[in-house]
């Protein structure tokens, strides 16, 4: 027996009824996982000694895995409460880390009922690493499968973007638009709500939701209230570039090398002086942050500084002119792409390690730059995945820090990206 997935909060939604009680517990009880235990990845490959050949359709692609010991664990629970064993188990296809608090699944041939219809295929859940708890997105009042096939357009996830502080959240491109989509949970689902067709711009948004959205190519910015999803033009006495510190919203002046604090009054975007300053620290639309460090997809790496206020360049790769840009994060180390001339050319790439705080840099010898641009994931602090799947078939290369280098097929046609828990 396949097992199902009650949505059955939607039902109080559409009606426009109110409850005291919340339906998620009783939506936790139809179908639930084991949450993260401390110091676990999100998820590692069952098969984590032998990953350079196929695994038997029998074995289970993703475990838990413990980063000290090295021991596995995972468990779905049905709706009584008892753990879902042998061929009843779901089929976890694939997985994106999106935040300190959720990741995303797509899982095969699952049913799932929202209100009083029920659908059956493959769909997205939202699994909450504390609790275990999982969720169906839902789209006009119906449950979806989101699937990504570059991972710098979909997901804004921590592994790969730096520009988004409110983790009560999702926020995803979606549609052939590739508009800006959040969801938030309500009632038992995560409810997708179309924002702005953004993908002309740049945007960041504060630990309070507020989005601030400007053109790549100048121009007004966009403010967007977090609770009524209100869009106001603003206008702005200088031009910057929005980015943020601590959570909060600042500008970048380029030309004066002053940051400001960026906020709204009437149709006007504030600038207000900051105590921070810069010299030579520029906003990169695709950057990535652990602590107080931050690697742009340009390869330069930017310290934070708490105590003296100050963002200061410690270190930096010279990026190949009209090569393919990328940047990612582990847990503690910050990669970025910088070589490649051409689509077609190996890549290679920088590592900055923040316990010793020295950037190394490692060559692949397959694969190609374009795939590595846009199909960017982090195996470990020590090790780097890319994939491409032009050719109807699905190869992974994996590289690690230190040269060793080795790749393979994967026969599902999906592909088997390793995540990890943020600290």
């Amino acid at each position: 027996m396949k097992p199902t997935l009650f949505a059955t909060a939607i039902i109080l939604g559409l009606m426009g009824c109110n409850s005291e009680d919340s339906n998620t517990e009783s939506l936790n009880k139809q179908y639930s996982m084991t949450s993260l235990p401390e110091g676990f990845q999100t998820f590692s490959e069952a098969d984590s000694t032998n990953r350079g050949t196929l695994r038997s359709t029998n074995e289970p692609v993703y475990v838990f895995k413990s980063l000290t010991n090295g021991s596995t664990d995972i468990k779905f629970y049905s709706s009584d409460g008892e753990e879902i064993t042998s061929i009843d188990t779901p089929k976890i296809l694939d997985i994106r880390d999106i935040n300190q608090n959720y990741a995303a699944i797509n899982i095969e041939n699952i049913d799932i009922t929202v209100g009083t219809e029920n659908y059956s295929g493959n769909y997205t859940l939202i699994y909450d690493k504390k609790t275990g708890s999982l969720y169906p997105l839902i789209e006009n009042n119906t449950p979806i499968e989101y699937r990504v096939d570059a991972e710098h357009e979909y997901w804004y996830t921590d592994t790969r973007f730096s520009n988004i502080a409110d983790t009560s959240k999702l926020y995803f491109r979606h549609t052939d638009a590739k508009s800006l989509h959040i969801a938030e949970l309500n009632e038992g689902a995560f409810i997708v709500t179309k924002i702005f067709d953004d993908y002309a711009g740049y945007l960041v948004v504060d630990k309070d939701g507020t989005i601030l959205r400007k053109n790549w190519s100048g121009g007004d910015f966009i403010w967007v209230d977090p609770e009524t999803l209100e869009q106001t033009t603003l206008a702005a006495s200088t031009d910057v570039r929005p980015f943020l510190i601590n959570g909060q919203l600042h500008g970048y002046n380029q030309t004066d090398n002053n940051i400001y604090e960026l906020d709204r009054d009437g149709l006007n975007l504030t600038l207000t002086s900051s105590p921070w300053t810069t010299e030579e620290y520029r906003v990169s639309s695709y950057s990535v942050k652990r602590g107080n460090y931050e690697m742009t997809d340009e390869c330069n790496v930017f310290q934070f500084n708490q105590d003296t206020k100050t963002i200061a360049k410690v270190a930096s790769e010279n990026q190949t002119a009209g090569g393919r840009k990328a940047a990612a994060a582990g847990n503690n180390t910050l990669f970025c792409l910088f070589g490649g001339t051409t689509d077609n050319s190996t890549p290679k790439f920088a590592a900055f390690n923040l316990n010793e705080l020295k950037l190394e840099l490692f060559n692949a010898s397959n694969g190609t730059t374009v795939n590595a641009g846009e199909r960017l994931s982090v195996v470990s602090d020590h090790e780097l995945m890319f994939y491409d799947n032009t050719q109807g078939t699905l190869t992974e290369y994996y590289i690690k820090i230190d040269g060793t280098e080795y790749q393979k097929e994967n026969s599902t046609g999906r592909v088997n990206v390793i995540r990890h828990l943020r600290n």
